[in-house]
């Protein structure tokens, strides 16, 4: 949420909603803007966080504050880029895994792909091999491959 703070607005981050508050009305100031409707720190992180907090004594608002999207800091809304999906263009469709017999994890990697037209992600990627990222941007070298970002596998 953006709430006012002297001249300027600062984001501030609810923690708790009360019906009656110790303070006068006049002295609570007014929400100018939610920026987001669901929690943006799960609750098992935002218990550690108020944990931590606690026990290094250091302020709630500043541990929390590190957690938050630089976006979110700033007080716009974050924005997500989707998740990076890898798939084959033409031409890697058209290679044969038997002609990688020298790089075993490109082959690995080429033969997952063939399988999966649609394309994989990181996770599917290390689920192949733990070692995908140097291989991986070898065949997008050769023109193989085609990133893309996709919002509807958030």
């Amino acid at each position: 949420m953006r709430v006012p703070f002297g001249r300027r607005e600062v984001v501030g981050v609810v923690l708790q909603v009360s019906q009656h508050s110790d303070w006068p009305l006049a002295r609570l100031k007014p929400v100018s803007a939610v920026l987001d409707e669901e929690p943006v720190i799960p609750a098992d992180l935002l218990s550690f966080l108020l944990w931590a907090a606690d026990y290094y004594h250091h302020p709630v608002g500043e541990v929390i504050q590190t957690t938050l999207p630089v976006l979110l800091r700033r007080g716009q809304a974050p924005e997500s880029e989707g998740v990076a999906v890898w798939r084959l263009t033409d031409n890697g469709r058209q290679q044969s895994p038997e002609t990688l017999k020298r790089a075993v994890t490109q082959r690995r990697l080429l033969e997952a792909l063939l399988a999966a037209p649609e394309g994989l992600d990181a996770d599917k990627l290390a689920a192949v091999t733990l070692a995908w990222r140097a291989p991986l941007s070898a065949m997008q070298k050769k023109g193989w491959l085609a990133m893309e970002r996709r919002a509807d596998l958030l």
